[in-house]
Order: structure tokens, then C-alpha cells, then sequence
């Protein structure tokens, strides 16, 4: 999906859910219009190591994980760094940056409003897909995502490099101004609550955690004590679409036919209005990624909060230990 037109919020702190409960005066849900698809963008959302390599000169490139040591030790040549947790996530308050922190990140690594960026992950996809849904969500143009990531890159043949570039700092580039966020990629937990718990069609809930978190049997192996308090299980009438499924086992993302067939599974239909989430948000930008970008459905909103936010709500409905679907 791509965004030449924009849903703005009020303000930057705008989590993505319209000032009403979602129903009309009767009880009844009523559902946002299908999200419009603009005209395609002058790139393409995925790219290969092929296709780099003959362009790499035109690109910026960002190499995006869950911290920065993997890049200091080898990484693409003229890649930039991102530290998913410490840059692209507010440092005061829980959620993505917010739309000032994204231009000053932006100025920090180079980055014009123009500029054709490049994303990949030196290992786990789902820190590049974040990014990349970040950088859809505040409007930049030109972007793209490196399939397979370093690893594709090292097994095609492709040098790599130990060496940090240079590039342009805060003021020898135009100041990056961001669009607002777009509303059509996010939503809060009251309109998951109001709109979406147990909804028929065309909600649709893709919970996509493992099996285990959806069933509510097993904890993340990264959830630390102080995180306990959540309840374990999944959002009622969500089906459970893990992220890993949509990749190939050399990391790269299925075909757009598989996407598609994965998808109907779960029950996508042309009219579904999706929604997204997984425990702190990396995991389901990687399917959000494959259902909006390469299947190319409109409608598809990330839940930002995930199971770390709804999980710990008081009194917000839990199923627990339901399988909807078989797990291929």
C-alpha cells in the first residue's frame, strides 16, 4: 500500500483512532471507508541484492536492528546505523518516535525528505520492517526494503565492510520535514477495544505472536519479571498468523501467490479492514509489511500497543488457550 494522500492526526501525539467509540447510536459497529490507494511511488517497496548492487550508488542505505553492535562489526558498505530501541522509539513515553524526534533522527543520519532509502537488518527482519513502517507512517517517499537483508547480500558475493562512512550532519542537508503521522497505519487500543474484540467481518485480527503467546501457554523468551503482570492469551475473535510464516527459510519473503493464499487462511477477504499486532510492535510491521506492500491491501492498521499494552489493560476481554487456525 502507498500513501500519496494522508488521514492527519490533531497532533503529534495522535495514536491513530478517530474521536468516537465506533458505534452509531443504535450499538451497531460502523467501520471506516476502505483507505484510498493512491497512484503507485516512483520505487518499489522490496527490492534484491541484484538490483542494489547495480543501484547502490543512488541509494541511502540504513542498516536497522535491534541494537547497533551487529553493524560495527560488518554492514553494507556506506550504511548508516539504527538502533530500533534506543532511535525509533520514544525515550519518555511507550510508542513509536514521535514526528519531531523522527525529523531530528533523519537529520542526525543524512537523510533528505528526497532521498531513496534503503532498509535491511543484519539479522531479524522485523527491525527493518518497523522502520519501514515508521518512515511510511510519517510520509517518506522513496523507500525500500532489501529482501533477505545482509545475509542475501554476504551469500550473493557482495562486499561488506567494518568501516563507518561519513555522512552529511544535521546542517549541511535541508532540514527533514515529516507529513503527520498517517491514520490509515495505526491504531490506538480504543478502537481495537470498541471496534474490533470479537467483530465480525470485515474486522479482521491478526495476532503475530507464536502459537505458544497466542495460546496464552508460553511467555516471550525476552519478557523480563517486571512484565509479568500481563495476562497471557490473545485479543477474542483474533486469529493468530505467525510473522515468521511469511518468509522463505533463507529469510526472504515468500512469493506474493503464497502471501495471497496465506492470508485468505486466515480469513482475508477484498473488504477486510485488518488490524495487526504482536508484543511490542517489530513482529507485526513484518507481516504488516507483506499484507500492505506486497499483497497490496488497503486497510491494514498496526496496533502499536500490542500484547504488552492490552495485555495488562484492567478488565479488557482475554481468550486464552483457543487455536483458530492450524499453524503450517
Amino acid at each position: 500500500m502507498h500513501h500519496a494522500q494522508h488521514r492527519h492526526s490533531q497532533h503529534d501525539g495522535h495514536d491513530g483512532h478517530e474521536q468516537h467509540d465506533g458505534h452509531d447510536g443504535h450499538g451497531t459497529r460502523r467501520w471506516p471507508p476502505t483507505w484510498p490507494r493512491p497512484a503507485a511511488l516512483p520505487t518499489q517497496p522490496l527490492v534484491d541484492t541484484a538490483w542494489l548492487h547495480q543501484h547502490r550508488g543512488a541509494v541511502v542505505l540504513l542498516q536497522v536492528d535491534d541494537d547497533s553492535s551487529a553493524y560495527y562489526q560488518r554492514h553494507l558498505p556506506t550504511a548508516r546505523p539504527i538502533d530500533t530501541f534506543d532511535e525509533l522509539h520514544q525515550h519518555v513515553h511507550r510508542g513509536p518516535v514521535h514526528r519531531a524526534g523522527f525529523e531530528q533522527l533523519m537529520d542526525a543520519k543524512g537523510v533528505r525528505r528526497d532521498d531513496h532509502v534503503v532498509l535491511y537488518s543484519a539479522g531479524d527482519p522485523t527491525h527493518a520492517a518497523f522502520a519501514f513502517w515508521l518512515m511510511r507512517l510519517y510520509g517518506h517517499p522513496r523507500l525500500s526494503l532489501l529482501d533477505g537483508g545482509l545475509r542475501a547480500w554476504a551469500a550473493a558475493g557482495h562486499p561488506l565492510s567494518d568501516q563507518v562512512p561519513t555522512w552529511p550532519g544535521p546542517h549541511q542537508v535541508p532540514a527533514y520535514t515529516a507529513d503527520e503521522r498517517d491514520a490509515s497505519l495505526i491504531i490506538g487500543r480504543e478502537e481495537v477495544l470498541t471496534r474490533y474484540v470479537d467483530a465480525p467481518a470485515p474486522a479482521l485480527v491478526l495476532d503475530c505472536r507464536t502459537p505458544g503467546e497466542y495460546r496464552g501457554s508460553e511467555h516471550h523468551q525476552l519478557d523480563v519479571a517486571a512484565e509479568q503482570h500481563r495476562v497471557p492469551g490473545h485479543v477474542p475473535g483474533s486469529r493468530n498468523l505467525p510473522s515468521a510464516l511469511v518468509l522463505n527459510p533463507d529469510g526472504t519473503f515468500k512469493a506474493r501467490s503464497e502471501l495471497l493464499a496465506l492470508f485468505a487462511s486466515r480469513g482475508l477477504a477484498a473488504d477486510s479492514q485488518v488490524v495487526l499486532y504482536c508484543r511490542l510492535a517489530e513482529r507485526s510491521s513484518l507481516l504488516w509489511f507483506a499484507l500492505a506492500e506486497l499483497v497490496g491491501h488497503p486497510g491494514a492498521r498496526h496496533y502499536v500497543g500490542g500484547w504488552a499494552e492490552y495485555g495488562s489493560l484492567i478488565d479488557a476481554p482475554v481468550t486464552r488457550g483457543e487455536t483458530s487456525v492450524d499453524h503450517a
